[in-house]
């Protein structure tokens, strides 16, 4: 399931000139301190940075803004090992995954 865009976090940011026309690769600078710049599409980045942001944290204790989102971590994999079998264009992926068991057969046959 896709997690839900946190626009609050991104609004905290205002783009760095030129903007890239890739998103990738544009850069932000925080709107409080005007001093942190990152990747434009880094949301865990940004969070970290309002946390320690003292401009924010008085802005926030002003009363204005909203509490952020709490990070929503995803497993991830840790890697895709190949096992070959005996015969050629025999062979299987298997997932390095942390209780997952899956096994993807490969049909070049």
């Amino acid at each position: 399931m896709p997690r839900p865009s946190d626009t609050y976090a991104h609004s905290q940011f205002e783009p760095v000139e030129p903007a890239d026309p890739d998103p990738s690769k544009s850069s932000v600078r925080c709107i409080h301190c005007k001093i942190w710049t990152g990747a434009g599409h880094s949301l865990e980045r940004k969070k970290a940075h309002l946390l320690r942001c003292s401009q924010y944290g008085e802005w926030r204790a002003a009363g204005n803004g909203e509490e952020l989102q709490p990070t929503q971590s995803y497993a991830k994999r840790t890697s895709l090992t190949w096992q070959s079998n005996s015969s050629p264009g025999a062979g299987s992926y298997q997932t390095g995954a942390t209780g997952s068991n899956n096994t993807v057969q490969n049909q070049d046959e």
